[in-house]
């Protein structure tokens, strides 16, 4: 099942009823900045805050893959991405799968470590 990130927040009713949902796709596209300079975006990653709550209401969710929709090939998933999924620690959430940045940005990041959760770029 894929949601977009806007919506994250009106489905978590509905994952509760969804009890043998194993697998969401969170579908996660840039928007441009006020400012409306070329190349310039900006992510809303506050609205992960979410996670966990979903998490605990549909038990049997293995993995979340985050599906980013990047306009610049030089998109860096630390800037905000990485600690937000960084105030998770302490929590159990499913497995978390980024899609969407190149590889060679990805390669050499170091990923936050959390409870009984792995993060895995792809």
């Amino acid at each position: 099942m894929e949601v977009p990130l806007r919506a994250l927040n009106e489905f978590r009713p509905v994952c509760a009823a969804l009890p043998a949902l194993t697998h969401l796709t969170i579908a996660i596209a840039a928007q441009q900045r006020v400012s409306g300079k070329e190349g310039s975006h900006t992510f809303a990653w506050h609205r992960l805050c979410g996670l966990d709550s979903l998490a605990k209401d549909c038990q049997r969710l293995g993995t979340i893959c985050l599906v980013v929709e990047c306009p610049s090939s030089h998109c860096p998933p630390t800037a905000d991405l990485l600690p937000q999924l960084a105030t998770f620690d302490g929590i159990e959430l499913p497995n978390i799968e980024i899609k969407g940045f190149f590889q060679y940005i990805t390669h050499d990041i170091d990923i936050p470590e959390l409870c009984g959760s792995v993060i895995i770029f792809k």
